[in-house]
């Protein structure tokens, strides 16, 4: 996940940057974005270093929701009688379900995060506080949204705002928050691999040559992700995939469809439970807590098997040039 979303928000990032400034395609908004990501992923060597950039992200989120939360009351009555609603419709919950497992894969990053705190016994609060936080962000979303545009509702949500300087302007933070975003996933992913290959060690305890080694790690690193993201750059199905993979495989199966190397990275629904019964015994917990681990783990295989189907299908027509048609937006 590490490496897939950073390939998703490049995808984003190129199609945005393309419908608001014009001037280039697609993929060299890609490249020149890559460019500028590079500039703090090479200079900055932790994610205590990096960690500052998210702080725009959070402003950036906090603007672009409010938009979306006042465009969608305005436009709800107009669009009334134009569109219906489902209130469950199981024919896309394989889908969403990859959707909403995509919106949750910063858990990939939480370790790195833990180990950067000034107070790292605090983490279990700051998570659960964060977790109610954006969990808040995107029911107000997805209710309001959907209550405006109904059947008509597009993936992202910012396709669905009326042209003009507003949605403009938030289609803009969206993607600098992205551009912010992109040096925390991939720092991490850096850090990891770099400790696995013992860099340090490698280099001789010699600064200067494990600088050298991390430079050429990092734009290497750089250079395979971009490489991808122009590839397959259709951002709905190739996030909807990552996430309905991300549900029951190990991360390795992906890498084989989309020649994305990570070999350590686990399950986002069926691993944590097979862990946590594992770790801690499944014979003697509550009937309830059984119960619920168990529905968890079949929800995530039936997302990841039939979410994962939907969107390699999905990509086919893509790449086929029978698929839906590339808009700007935000995740």
């Amino acid at each position: 996940m590490l490496l897939g979303v950073p390939i998703v928000y490049f995808i984003l990032t190129g199609m945005n940057l393309e419908f608001l400034f014009g001037l280039f395609s697609m993929k060299v908004w890609m490249i020149l974005s890559a460019l500028l990501v590079l500039i703090p992923f090479l200079l900055f060597r932790s994610l205590k270093e990096i960690a500052i950039f998210s702080a725009f992200g959070v402003f950036a989120t906090l603007v672009v929701i409010t938009t979306v939360f006042f465009s969608s009351i305005r436009d709800m009555p107009i669009n009334y009688p134009k569109v219906t609603h489902k209130f469950i419709d199981f024919s896309q919950f394989a889908s969403a379900l990859g959707s909403i497992s995509f919106s949750y894969s910063g858990n990939f990053i939480y370790p790195q995060v833990e180990s950067s705190m000034a107070e790292p016994e605090k983490f279990h609060t700051v998570l659960s506080l964060s977790m109610i936080i954006i969990s808040a962000m995107y029911l107000i979303t997805a209710v309001v949204g959907y209550a405006a545009y109904g059947n008509l509702t597009d993936s992202p949500i910012l396709n669905n705002l009326p042209p003009g300087l507003i949605a403009n302007s938030a289609v803009f933070l969206i993607t600098a928050h992205i551009l912010f975003a992109i040096p925390v996933l991939v720092t991490s992913f850096s850090l990891e691999v770099e400790r696995r290959l013992h860099l340090t060690k490698l280099a001789n305890g010699v600064e200067l040559v494990e600088n050298r080694y991390r430079i050429g790690l990092r734009c290497g690193l750089m250079v395979l992700i971009v490489g991808l993201a122009m590839a397959v750059p259709f951002f709905k199905d190739f996030m909807t995939l990552l996430g309905a993979l991300a549900n029951t495989v190990e991360y390795r199966i992906f890498a084989l469809i989309l020649l994305i190397i990570d070999s350590y990275q686990a399950l986002i629904f069926v691993f944590p439970v097979v862990f946590d019964f594992k770790l801690f015994g499944f014979n003697n917990r509550v009937w309830t807590e059984k119960m619920f681990g168990i529905v968890i783990i079949v929800v995530g295989v039936f997302g990841g098997v039939v979410g994962g189907y939907e969107a390699i299908i999905a990509l086919i027509n893509d790449i086929n040039g029978t698929g839906g048609s590339k808009k700007p937006g935000g995740h």
